[in-house]
C-alpha cells in the first residue's frame, strides 16, 4: 500500500462526516466532532494536500438517467507495460467511465462503464479490443442490478447503529428532463460539491435562489443521491477488497444483507447479473482483519457461497460519479412510495 498518512481520531471522524455529507458547513462539522471551525478547515486542507481526500463529488443515481452500469474486470498481458499505461490513460479520460482501479490477482484492472444500451456497451468493448490488440488476455463483465451503499463506520472506532444505507436501483417510472442548466450544475458539483451556492450562481450566471431550487429538486427526484468526499483509503493504511460471490442458496440472501449492514467495514453491496451474483466491497485495516472478515463470511454463509474470489483494490485512479450528459436528456423520476 506504500507509506501511509498519519491520521488521528479527529481526522477519521472528519473523513466519516465528509464522506456521509460533504456539503455540511464547517461550523456543523466542527460541532459534531467537538473541535473548532479553524481546526476542521486546517485538517481538510491537510488531507486534500496528502491525497487522502481526492475530491468532493456527488453520487448520481445513474439509473434515474436511463443508464445501465457495467463493470469489466481484466487480465492484461505482462509483456506490454507501456500499452497498459496507455490503456489506463485512455480509460481515465473516457467520458463514460465512472470508476477505474488497478487490482490484485487474479485480475489487473477494473473499470465501470455507464451506457444506455447493451449494443453501446459492445461497441465500447470492440473499440477497446481494436485500440489495444493483444493486451487484454481475459475479461469478464457484470451488470449492476442494485447497489446498497453504507458509510465507512469503522472510521468512528465504534459500532454505528444507524448504518443508514442508500439504494441505487434501476427503475423505469415516468420521466422528466434535465435542462442545460441542470447539466452544467451537475457537472460543477461533480468536481466540487462543496462549492458555495454564490460561487455556483456566479459560474452558471443564474441566481442563488435558482441554484438552491434546482439542487433541492435534483435531490428530491433521486438524481443526486449524496454529496460525498472521494477518499483514497490506502493512504491511511486501509486496504480495500471486493468479494465476488457466485451464489447457490437464495434463502440466505436476506441474512447476508443483514450481516453486511452491521459490519462496519463493508461499504457497498452490489447485486449483479453475469459471472458473479454478489459483490461485497469492504475495507481491511490489517491483514488479520481481512482474514477474519473472509473467514466469518465463509463460515456463516457456506451454504450460500458456491464460488468466490477476493481481489484487492490497489489504487483508485478515477472515481467520478457523473457520466457525460447531453442537455435535455430524459431522466427517470423517483417512484412514489405506496
Amino acid at each position: 500500500m506504500g507509506q501511509s498518512v498519519k491520521v488521528d481520531k479527529v481526522d477519521r471522524r472528519l473523513l466519516y462526516e465528509l464522506e456521509t455529507n460533504c456539503r455540511q458547513s464547517l461550523t456543523k462539522i466542527a460541532k459534531k466532532i467537538g473541535v473548532s471551525k479553524q481546526v476542521v478547515l486546517y485538517k481538510i486542507r491537510r488531507l486534500k494536500k496528502a491525497g487522502v481526500i481526492q475530491m468532493f463529488s456527488i453520487v448520481i443515481n445513474e439509473s434515474m438517467l436511463g443508464y445501465m452500469h457495467f463493470e469489466l474486470w481484466m487480465q492484461l498481458s505482462s509483456i506490454h507495460p507501456e500499452r497498459r499505461k496507455e490503456l489506463e490513460e485512455y480509460l481515465y479520460s473516457h467520458g463514460k467511465v465512472t470508476f477505474l482501479a488497478t487490482t490484485g490477482p487474479p485480475y489487473d484492472l477494473l473499470f465501470g462503464l455507464s451506457v444506455h444500451k447493451i449494443s453501446e456497451f459492445y461497441s465500447e468493448l470492440k473499440t477497446l479490443s481494436q485500440k489495444f490488440p493483444g493486451l487484454i488476455q481475459n475479461h469478464f463483465v457484470t451488470i449492476t442490478g442494485e447497489a446498497i451503499v453504507y458509510p465507512r463506520s469503522y472510521l468512528l472506532g465504534k459500532a454505528d447503529d444507524e448504518r443508514k444505507k442508500r439504494h441505487l436501483v434501476a427503475e423505469m417510472p415516468e420521466t422528466v428532463k434535465l435542462d442545460e442548466v441542470d447539466v452544467r450544475l451537475l457537472n460543477e458539483l461533480s468536481w466540487d460539491s462543496r462549492m458555495p451556492t454564490l460561487e455556483l450562481a456566479k459560474k452558471l450566471r443564474i441566481s442563488p435562489t435558482t441554484i438552491r431550487s434546482k439542487m433541492k429538486r435534483l435531490k428530491r427526484e433521486g438524481v443526486i443521491e449524496a454529496y460525498r468526499a472521494v477518499i483514497e483509503p490506502t493512504l491511511i493504511g486501509v486496504q480495500p477488497y471486493e468479494l465476488l460471490i457466485m451464489s447457490q442458496n437464495m434463502d440466505e440472501e436476506k441474512e447476508l444483507e443483514t450481516y453486511c449492514r452491521f459490519n462496519p467495514n463493508i461499504i457497498v453491496v452490489l447485486r449483479l447479473i453475469g459471472r458473479w451474483d454478489i459483490d461485497i466491497l469492504f475495507d481491511a485495516e490489517t491483514p488479520e482483519q481481512y482474514k477474519q472478515i473472509i473467514a466469518e463470511i465463509r463460515t456463516r454463509f457456506g451454504s450460500y457461497i458456491k464460488e468466490y474470489s477476493c481481489p484487492s483494490i490497489n489504487r483508485i485512479h478515477r472515481h467520478n460519479y457523473l457520466i457525460d450528459l447531453p442537455s435535455g436528456k430524459p431522466i427517470q423520476k423517483k417512484p412514489s412510495k405506496s
